[in-house]
C-alpha cells in the first residue's frame, strides 16, 4: 500500500458508549449523528465490574443506530466511558518503554496486570498518559460491535481522545492551562504546565453542583508553586454555568462534544 493510500484510510463511522446514551456518527461529506437513549442500568461504567447488563440488548440498539446511518460491515472508532478506564500521567522526559510503563501503571490499578489492556499517548514534551481497561470490560463492547457485523478500529476513552488536540493548543504556553470536560454524572480535568500534560483526573459529580469543581480548579496554582494560570476552558454539560463561576471560556454543548470526539478519532489513520 502506498503512502497516499495509507493517509487516505480514515474511518468514517463511530460510536460513543455512555451510561445514558449511545451516540453514533457517519462522517462523509456531511456529518450525520444518531443518538439513542439507553434503558436505565444497561451500561454501568466501572473499572472493576462488567459494564453491560445484557450485551444482546446493547447490540440491538447499536444495530438500529447504525442502520439509520447506513453503516454496515465496517470498522468503527469507539469512545468508551471515562469511568471504565484507569489513567496515570508519567512525568515529562519519561523514557518510553511500553513494558516498563505498564508495570508502573500496574501500581495504581485495582486489578491484575494480566487482566488489563493498556494504551499510551506520548506528548510533545515526552510526557506520557497511560490508560488501562479490564479485558473483560472492553470485551463486552467489542462483542456488541461484532454482533452487528462491524469491528473495532480506534478505541479510546471518550475524554482522553481530546488530549492531543488540547496539547497542541497549549504547546507554547508558559504557566498552567486547565481543560474541564463536563458530563451529567462526572467530569474530567486535564492540567498542563508549560505545555506539558502533568495531570489527568476523572471524578464523579452531582448534577448542577459546580462549586466543588470551581474550588478544585481555583486551588490548582497553589499545587504547582503558585504558577500563573494562563487559561481555563470548559466543555460539555453545564460548561456555560461553570465558565461564569470561573470567568473562563465555554465550548460546545454535550451533543457537539460527542460529535467532536468522534470526528477526532475518525481523522486518524486506520490502525
Amino acid at each position: 500500500m502506498g503512502i497516499l493510500d495509507a493517509f487516505s484510510r480514515r474511518l468514517r463511522a463511530g460510536v460513543v458508549f455512555r451510561k445514558d446514551a449511545l451516540i453514533a456518527i457517519r462522517k462523509d461529506k456531511e456529518l450525520q449523528v444518531v443518538r439513542r437513549t439507553l434503558p436505565v442500568g444497561l451500561i454501568e461504567p466501572s473499572l472493576m465490574d462488567l459494564n453491560v447488563r445484557v450485551v444482546a440488548d446493547l447490540a440491538r440498539i447499536l444495530g438500529d443506530a447504525l442502520e439509520e446511518l447506513e453503516v454496515r460491515r465496517e470498522p468503527l472508532v469507539v469512545g468508551l466511558p471515562d469511568l471504565s478506564l484507569a489513567t496515570f500521567v508519567f512525568p515529562e522526559g519519561t523514557s518510553v518503554h511500553r513494558r516498563q510503563l505498564s508495570e508502573e501503571l500496574n501500581s495504581v490499578l485495582p486489578f491484575a496486570l494480566d487482566e488489563a489492556r493498556f494504551d499510551f499517548w506520548v506528548g510533545p514534551k515526552n510526557e506520557v498518559l497511560g490508560s488501562a481497561i479490564r479485558k473483560a470490560v472492553i470485551k463486552q463492547y467489542e462483542q456488541a460491535i461484532e454482533a452487528v457485523e462491524c469491528s473495532s478500529g480506534w478505541v479510546d476513552g471518550t475524554s482522553i481522545a481530546r488530549i492531543p488536540d488540547w496539547s497542541k493548543g497549549v504547546l507554547t504556553s508558559h504557566g498552567l492551562d486547565v481543560r474541564v470536560q463536563m458530563y451529567i454524572g462526572h467530569y474530567c480535568l486535564a492540567i498542563f504546565q508549560d505545555g506539558a500534560l502533568v495531570d489527568f483526573r476523572t471524578k464523579l459529580r452531582q448534577e448542577a453542583a459546580l462549586e466543588s469543581i470551581q474550588r478544585e480548579v481555583e486551588r490548582i496554582p497553589s499545587l504547582y508553586g503558585g504558577t500563573r494560570l494562563c487559561s481555563i476552558q470548559a466543555y460539555g454539560v453545564d460548561s456555560e454555568s461553570l465558565s461564569n463561576l470561573l470567568a473562563c471560556e465555554a465550548f460546545e454543548s454535550d451533543e457537539t462534544h460527542i460529535a467532536t470526539i468522534l470526528k477526532i478519532l475518525c481523522s486518524r489513520r486506520q490502525p
